[in-house]
């Protein structure tokens, strides 16, 4: 390396910059101007391309290449802050994008109750806070709103899901009706082979009673997305996605946040009669396997559904934990 302006350049620039037969201004300026003149705006123009590749070589290459190290890449993991315990930090770069990093660091924050359930996700602030753009902030507020952690209030951003009772309810009576149908749908269509995964799923859950609530969660919802794609709808589908994901992200956390355990333990006992009404071993109608999959976990979970209004004794199940 050749020092120039207090920085390094690259062998092969040095040489290609300093060659006396490096092409001067002749063409640029005609053959009008005197030669002198020439030959010092030839001059200006080689040191300022210098100094241009000088910045270059010390802001960027340096960097990308870990020789000097820019203090906003020497954090990747949450870390508190003296001004304020939800500040994000970003500690010690490693190999992944920055997408997936920003999406695990608020997915522990929001795990761990540092980001409380309603608190509102502010794009320009995490971009701040962890030295990026705001791109790579946005994208994991995308993906975590897939995974139900976060909901995008129209007009107004994105929030940490928080759900209230009567929303639940409401949830509930609807995904009541959608994935009933999506089990008649199942039953209808499925093949052998796809009957001995839902048959694994069940003996997988027998070897998971200890499963922390997250992974305990994470199961019980593969479960339920190997139903809905045997149905063969796809907006039945995407509007299962859209209901069940934030119900099951919220769940998740409110019993994170009250030291509840216990999601793995009751998982065959829920999805044992899911399996049985898909390979036709039981004959009860698909809303009530529904009816008694929802109330292991709710309390009338049909208030809001046209079941109530029918059967209204659907809606006097007790309380549930």
């Amino acid at each position: 390396m050749r020092k120039h302006g207090g920085g390094y350049l690259h062998p092969e620039l040095c040489v290609a910059i300093g060659n006396p037969s490096w092409p001067s201004l002749y063409t640029v300026c005609g053959s009008g101007m005197s030669r002198a003149k020439r030959l010092t705006l030839t001059h200006r123009f080689r040191t300022h391309f210098l100094n241009l590749l000088t910045y270059t070589w010390n802001t960027v290459y340096k960097q990308a290449w870990g020789i000097t190290p820019h203090s906003r890449w020497r954090t990747n993991t949450l870390a508190e802050s003296p001004a304020t315990t939800s500040r994000l930090i970003l500690e010690g770069m490693d190999t992944r994008t920055l997408k997936d990093q920003v999406v695990q660091l608020l997915s522990n924050a929001i795990l761990s109750g540092k980001l409380k359930p309603g608190e509102r996700l502010n794009e320009s602030r995490y971009a701040r806070e962890l030295g990026v753009s705001r791109i790579p902030i946005r994208e994991a507020l995308q993906q975590l709103q897939e995974r139900g952690l976060v909901v995008d209030v129209p007009r107004r951003g994105k929030f940490v899901v928080n759900l209230s009772e009567e929303e639940i309810q409401k949830i509930n009576s609807l995904r009541l009706i959608l994935e009933a149908e999506a089990l008649r749908l199942c039953r209808a269509k499925i093949a052998p082979g796809d009957g001995e995964i839902l048959e694994a799923f069940v003996e997988k859950m027998k070897h998971s009673e200890s499963l922390p609530e997250i992974e305990a969660a994470a199961l019980d919802l593969e479960f339920h997305r190997t139903i809905w794609s045997y149905c063969g709808n796809s907006y039945l589908i995407g509007a299962l996605e859209t209901i069940v994901v934030p119900l099951f992200a919220h769940r998740v956390l409110w019993r994170i946040n009250r030291d509840m355990l216990g999601w793995a333990a009751i998982l065959v006992k829920q999805h044992r009669a899911f399996v049985d009404y898909v390979l036709g071993k039981i004959q009860t109608p698909a809303e009530l396997v529904m009816l008694e999959h929802l109330s292991y976990r709710y309390t009338q979970p049909a208030r809001f559904s046209s079941l109530a209004l029918s059967q209204p004794e659907l809606v006097s199940t007790p309380d549930k934990i």
